[in-house]
């Protein structure tokens, strides 16, 4: 009896659970709308988002290549300054990361997420990732961050 249960709950179970996931997989997928930067906690300005695509990138202060990346962004920020916004976004406490943004910074928003909010409603699994989306907040690309330069970023965004 057992067996013939679970039998017949296994493909319904399966079901949801590929369902579910599948489903938190399509909200981060090129083409759908990016979800909200919900950050309690800012080391910089809040950006304005209106009217300017944005770029965010997931970042932890311990990961070499996310540390190896801040000039790149800022670089990238300087670029596209007219129609881009530029969020680093870390997932560890202020008091560990402040200290050393605030002195490497110089164009980009840093958001402070340690509970993991953000992170979560991106689907980051690995840092450094990054997230670009249009001025209406529609993904325009995912991935790794190391894969994101100047011509990917042409092809989305042009500059003023």
């Amino acid at each position: 009896m057992k067996q013939k249960i679970l039998i017949q709950v296994a493909p319904l179970l399966l079901a949801i659970v590929v369902g579910a996931s599948s489903a938190h997989a399509q909200s981060i997928t090129q083409g759908a709308r990016a979800p909200r930067l919900s950050s309690s906690a800012w080391l910089t300005d809040r950006p304005t988002l209106k009217g300017k695509a944005l770029l965010v990138e997931f970042f932890h202060s311990t990961n070499q290549e996310c540390r190896e990346r801040i000039d790149k962004l800022n670089q990238i920020a300087a670029l596209y300054k007219e129609s881009l916004n530029v969020v680093v976004v870390a997932r560890e406490p202020q008091e560990q990361i402040a200290e050393m943004m605030l002195h490497e910074y110089q164009h980009f928003y840093v958001a402070i997420d340690e509970a993991g909010t953000i992170f979560k409603s991106f689907d980051v699994r690995y840092v450094p990732y990054s997230v670009l989306t249009n001025h209406r907040g529609v993904i325009l690309w995912t991935g790794n961050s190391a894969l994101l330069d100047q011509s990917t970023i042409d092809k989305f965004i042009t500059t003023k």
